[in-house]
């Protein structure tokens, strides 16, 4: 009999509780017998393979095609032998780890009942835990029962799920039954049982090997001592400046686990993470400046794109520390010595540009540590006699590049033996440390706004008039245009959410915001400039030509996000409708919106007008059609698409005045830079695209925007959200832009469906729209048709509806649709609800037009 105490020194005056009388020793040992005869039928499954192929190439003729395949049937047994095998012993084991509870909770009990000092007290004490005794019974019965179910039968696609995901199988358990069901979903609560069953270091060299395609679920079941073991590998294949592919999978595998992030930085030096990021650089890019256009041997792209992963990671992972350092703020202090050490020149742009690297990467620093340390690099810069960044990256020679800025071409050569592959290279030259910093906080939105607003309203004035205006971004001394700024500016103002992002707060984001366009109308164009350059980083503005300031064209992206942010502050403003009480946010006149917009709009690369234009879109449909159904919809029970096409007192729906609106704008955006041809065609092609991107809906028939845009905009963008608007501008950047010749010859086509999806969008969330009945007429118009109209699909949360536009606007079946989708769209086509949008938008397109096209 098992003692009731486990087996030591009993103390008990009175029998105690009984453990299980099968260690779980003992049932593990039988699972690994159960499991060993699998790798016997994997064997016997590779022998039937090699003789049958040889079997099959020793025939020729008719027989050799009954030949292929005849295997198959055997092989599909023995795999099912294999997996039933593996349930088999899985579910052992399982039950084992039961046990080992079961046993842990008696021994819990015993030990309260033995603390008691007499045997009456003893056995009130058992008399009382007898409770939880029971429990830990029923629950060891019921995985009893569980285990004989798993055991009856194995290839039950719940059975397995639920042993893998308690660690019962082993790590290679989702290829093994994939003919069985998924696991690649299934959470795991535990480690598969050849990961727990090796060591510590095992362990470490499994992640090293395998984390490429490692599942990010198990990184929170390996211990801290693991993970501290390949953060010692890696930080020393940092020090020796040997960093390959599998170092830097590793990284990236950790790079957002804080026990990982800490050993790695508390182990390697700034010094030593600067000194592999030089030896990277110098060996794609050699030492010098002035490489551009040099021909390397040897072929570079692998090698690039290791150092962008390598960065990327390791500027994440050191976000990720600076959340979980003891002193965010002397973590600040300790980089800031290491990026002006003089004596370690290379350190400047290295570090600078790897916390620029984890920033973009979507790494979020802790605000003390990146508004501490941008603060103090800025006030040092301000403090130094003249140029700064420049000299200290010559100091060396080793100047250091952007893996996402550099331009690489190779080709391949004849040296009269063999071909060989040769390279050479351009541009992305990481020069500018403050701007490094800056692109830092992109994803940062609380340190960003921290480093923006903090100190009194003269201190704030003067750091966002310094970084405007007296401060060049120029390429002409190795910057980045300004873009570093502008991504730091969209985090500080869109880029957060109250309650959410720390300290972040909206109304903060408003009088930054205010502050900055404000500044942007007042100096744009102003030939003033004795008042506004400095020689702090190598000159003067240069933003444009014609040598009056404007706005680097580095951050022209997001100064559109930012705008697009504030879309109903512009769309009020510029409708005359800010005599509304609380319409706007930020208090600037049209003239000054128009300014803004003309600086937005400036540079060849039109994504930052075009997000602002679709954020407007956006604001004026909701408005001018949304508001005003809304007002309607009140009080009325189910209102229906029908009840308000047929109810005379319905409002006028002021689509036409979002047309005027935007085409303003779209004039707007070329007066600083007369850079196209603002004709009717070019204008509604601008508005085409902004009605598309910021209404939710494309053109089913344009097809000129390409499947990425396709799949990115199937779910309504929710301007009120900083993500959702970044989501938005990568899609425009990835479309061809607003005046590309397809969309410009297909303006008034993709004008007339840009419109009829944006009202039938906000139909949509208005609730007008959907699964509703479809009356047949008197006449017998709809004779045929469907009664029920479902020409809805469920938006990424679930719950809210939005169109399939594939489906329900092409003008044409596709070639490759089911007989369910052409019933589908048939329907739809035939239906009541689409005549009354196809006559709502015929009736508003044209004066859409008149009012958009006046300023032409």
């Amino acid at each position: 009999m098992v003692r009731p105490d486990g087996g030591g020194g009993s103390s008990l005056l009175i029998d105690g509780f009984l453990r299980h009388d099968v260690s779980p020793g003992t049932i593990s040992a039988q699972a690994d017998a159960v499991g060993a005869p699998a790798g016997d039928v994997e064997n016997f499954n590779a022998d039937l393979t090699t003789r049958h192929n040889t079997a099959r190439d020793g025939v020729a003729g008719v027989i050799s095609a009954a030949m292929e395949g005849a295997d198959t049937p055997t092989k599909n047994q023995a795999r099912s032998l294999v997996q039933g095998i593996t349930v088999g012993a899985g579910a052992i084991r399982h039950f084992g780890t039961a046990v080992e509870t079961f046993n842990s909770t008696i021994d819990g009990l015993n030990s309260q009942i033995r603390s008691e000092p007499t045997r009456e007290e003893q056995i009130e004490k058992r008399s009382a835990l007898s409770g939880q005794h029971a429990g830990a019974v029923d629950t060891l019965q019921s995985a009893a029962r569980t285990a004989k179910g798993q055991l009856s039968d194995p290839l039950d696609p719940e059975h397995v799920k639920a042993l893998y995901a308690a660690g019962a199988l082993p790590s290679f358990a989702p290829a093994m039954f994939s003919n069985v069901t998924d696991l690649t979903a299934v959470p795991l609560t535990a480690l598969p049982v050849d990961l727990a069953n090796m060591t510590d270091r095992e362990q470490a060299d499994y992640i090293k090997l395998n984390a490429a395609t490692l599942d990010v679920a198990l990184i929170a079941l390996f211990s801290p001592a693991v993970k501290a073991l390949v953060a010692e590998d890696v930080a020393q294949a940092i020090k020796d400046k040997e960093i390959d592919r599998a170092t830097v999978d590793a990284l990236s595998y950790l790079k957002n686990d804080p026990d990982f992030a800490e050993r790695l930085y508390t182990t390697v030096t700034p010094d030593e993470m600067s000194d592999a990021i030089a030896h990277i650089n110098w060996d794609l890019f050699g030492v010098g400046d002035d490489r551009d256009g040099d021909v390397f041997p040897g072929s570079a792209k692998d090698a690039l794109k290791l150092y962008d992963d390598f960065m990327n990671a390791a500027g994440v992972t050191l976000a990720t520390y600076s959340k979980t350092a003891p002193d965010p703020a002397e973590l600040a202090d300790d980089w800031f010595r290491a990026i002006t050490d003089d004596e370690h020149p290379t350190n400047a742009a290295a570090l600078t540009l790897l916390l620029r690297e984890g920033g973009e990467a979507g790494g979020e620093y802790d605000p003390d540590f990146i508004s501490g340390l941008t603060n103090q690099v800025l006030d040092w810069e301000r403090n130094q006699d003249g140029s700064v960044w420049g000299p200290l990256a010559q100091a060396n020679g080793q100047w250091i590049r952007d893996p996402d800025r550099v331009t690489i071409d190779e080709w391949t050569v004849n040296n009269g033996y063999e071909d060989e592959t040769q390279y050479s290279f351009k541009g992305g030259l990481a020069t500018d440390g403050l701007a490094n910093l800056l692109g830092a906080m992109g994803s940062s939105p609380e340190g960003a706004q921290q480093f923006f607003t903090e100190g009194d309203s003269q201190e704030e004035a003067d750091r966002l008039d310094y970084l405007m205006l007296k401060r060049t971004f120029s390429d002409s001394v190795e910057s980045d245009e300004g873009d570093g700024l502008g991504e730091a500016l969209q985090a500080a103002t869109i880029g957060g959410e109250d309650g959410k992002n720390g300290t972040w707060s909206s109304d903060k984001a408003d009088a930054l915001a205010e502050d900055l366009f404000t500044l942007i109308a007042k100096n744009s164009g102003t030939e003033d400039m004795d008042n506004l350059g400095t020689d702090k980083a190598g000159g003067k503005p240069d933003g444009d030509a014609d040598g009056s300031w404007h706005v680097w064209t580095g951050m022209t992206d997001s100064l559109g996000a930012i705008g697009a942010g504030y879309a109903d502050d512009i769309y009020f403003t510029v409708s005359d409708r800010v005599e509304e009480d609380g319409a706007t946010r930020l208090n600037l006149t049209e003239e000054q919106w128009k300014l803004v917009v003309g600086e937005v709009g400036h540079t060849t690369d039109k994504t930052g007008v075009e997000t602002l234009l679709a954020g407007v879109a956006n604001a004026g449909i909701n408005h001018e059609v949304g508001d005003l159904v809304n007002g309607w919809k009140d009080g009325k029970v189910d209102p229906s698409l029908f009840d308000l096409d047929r109810d005379p007192g319905a409002p006028t729906l002021d689509l036409p005045d979002v047309g005027g609106v935007l085409g303003e704008l779209v004039d707007a955006s070329v007066t600083v830079q007369r850079d196209e041809e603002m004709t009717d065609e070019v204008r509604r092609a601008y508005v085409s695209k902004a009605f598309e991107f910021g209404t939710s809906f494309l053109p089913g028939a344009g097809g000129v925007l390409g499947e990425t845009a396709n799949e990115a905009l199937k779910t309504t963008f929710d301007f009120a959200k900083g993500e959702a608007i970044s989501r938005m501008q990568t899609a425009i950047s990835e479309a061809p832009p607003s005046n590309a010749d397809a969309y410009v010859q297909d303006s008034r086509t993709n004008l007339n469906d840009s419109l009829r999806y944006a009202l039938a969008n906000e139909m949509l969330q208005q609730g007008l729209l959907g699964e509703q009945s479809n009356p047949e007429r008197p006449d017998e118009t709809y004779a045929g048709v469907s009664d029920e109209i479902t020409q809805v699909v469920p938006g990424t949360d679930g719950q809210r509806r939005v169109f399939d536009p594939d489906l329900f606007f092409n003008r044409a079946p596709d070639e490759d649709w089911t007989q369910e989708q052409r019933t589908a769209w048939n329907d739809w086509q035939d239906s009541e609800p689409e005549a009354i949008l196809s006559d709502l938008t015929q009736t508003l397109t044209s004066a859409f037009d008149t009012e958009m096209n006046k300023g032409g």
